[in-house]
C-alpha cells in the first residue's frame, strides 16, 4: 500500500469515518484527522484513514497531547500495543480467538487474608520480565470479603501472591505479585507478576473503541453455558475514563465479571469491566477504556 507524506494542514480535508481502532489525531495547529496508527519509526508516524489510504506525519508536528500518547507507547516503559499490521484482514464483528492462560479467577494472598472475587486477566508489557495482572480495584473491599476498601496508595504492598484459575482450559498457577500505584479515580488494580509458561497475555489495543463498535466481554457468567466466555456487545456511550457497553443478550447477568477484560475482533484488550447499569430491557456494563489503562500504567511502571 502506498504511503505518502502530506502537510499537516491537509488534515482538514480528511473528514472520513474512523477505522475500527482509529483515534482523533490533532496537529500543532489544531487540525484533526480520524485515523489508525499503523507504524512509527524515525520520528514519523504512519496513519491509515477509513478508505485504506495512508499518510506519514512527523511526530513533532502533532499536538502535545498526541506526542504524549505516542510516548506512552514506548516499548521500554509501557504496555504493548496490538500490532496494527495484523488487524487489516479481520472483520470488526468477527468473534476473537483467545488462547488459554489469558483470563481467569484470581485468589490473592494479602496482609488481611485471602481475597477471592471477580475476574482478572494478563497483558503483555515490553520491558517487564513477566505479564501484568489487571482486575478491578473495588474487589479489594467488601466485594472481596474485606471490611473496607484498600486505598489505592496501599496497593503496592497489600498483596503478596496471586493464584490464577484459567477460565479457558482450567488449571491453576500462582506467582508472587507487586501492586502498582494506580490513580484513585480509576477502578483498576494492577500487579507485576512472575507468571511464566502456561499463560498467554494479550496486548492492549492502540486506541479506545469507538461508539458503535462491537466488543466482547470475556468472563464466565451465571446462566450461560460453562464454555461460553465471550459476550458480544456494542459501545453505547463514551465518557472521559469510562464507557458503556450494551450487550446483545438483554438478559445477560454480569455478576462475577468485575475486573474482566473487553476485547476487540483481534483479541486485543480494549477495556476492563467495572460494573453494570440497570436499565429496563437492556443489559449494560461499564468499562475503563484502554487509553485510560495505558495512561495509568505507564507512569506506574516507570523506574
Amino acid at each position: 500500500m502506498r504511503v505518502r507524506s502530506v502537510p499537516l494542514i491537509a488534515l482538514t480535508a480528511w473528514a472520513l469515518a474512523a477505522p475500527v481502532d482509529a483515534r482523533t489525531w490533532t496537529s500543532a495547529g489544531g487540525k484533526q484527522l480520524e485515523a489508525e496508527l499503523v507504524d512509527r519509526k524515525g520520528g514519523q508516524v504512519v496513519l491509515e484513514k477509513a478508505d485504506g489510504s495512508r499518510v506519514s506525519i512527523a511526530e513533532q508536528r502533532l499536538s502535545a497531547a498526541d506526542q504524549d500518547y505516542l510516548r506512552s507507547l514506548s516499548p521500554t516503559t509501557g504496555p504493548a500495543a496490538a500490532p496494527a499490521a495484523a488487524t487489516e484482514a479481520v472483520p470488526a464483528s468477527s468473534e476473537p480467538t483467545l488462547a488459554p492462560g489469558f483470563v481467569g479467577r484470581p485468589d490473592f494472598d494479602t496482609r488481611d487474608g485471602e481475597v477471592s472475587a471477580g475476574t482478572c486477566f494478563l497483558v503483555e508489557c515490553p520491558g517487564q520480565a513477566a505479564p501484568l495482572l489487571l482486575t478491578a480495584h473495588h474487589l479489594f473491599g467488601a466485594a472481596g470479603g474485606l471490611k473496607q476498601e484498600v486505598p489505592h496508595d496501599q496497593m503496592p504492598t497489600f498483596a503478596r501472591r496471586a493464584a490464577f484459575d484459567d477460565l479457558l482450559k482450567g488449571g491453576r498457577t500462582s506467582s508472587s505479585v507487586e501492586g502498582l500505584r494506580i490513580p484513585d479515580s480509576l477502578d483498576v488494580a494492577a500487579f507485576r507478576t512472575a507468571f511464566k509458561g502456561k499463560v498467554a497475555p494479550r496486548a492492549l489495543a492502540a486506541a479506545n473503541p469507538k461508539k458503535g463498535e462491537v466488543i466482547w466481554l470475556v468472563a464466565r457468567l451465571g446462566g450461560q453455558p460453562e464454555k461460553k466466555i465471550l459476550h458480544r456487545g456494542v459501545v453505547a456511550e463514551v465518557w472521559a475514563d469510562l464507557m458503556k457497553c450494551t450487550y446483545d443478550d438483554a438478559d445477560l447477568l454480569t455478576r462475577g465479571a468485575s475486573g474482566a477484560p473487553y476485547v476487540n475482533a483481534r483479541g486485543a484488550v480494549v477495556g476492563l469491566h467495572t460494573g453494570s447499569f440497570k436499565n429496563p430491557g437492556k443489559a449494560e456494563g461499564s468499562l475503563v477504556p484502554v487509553e485510560s489503562l495505558r495512561r495509568a500504567l505507564t507512569p506506574a511502571l516507570a523506574p
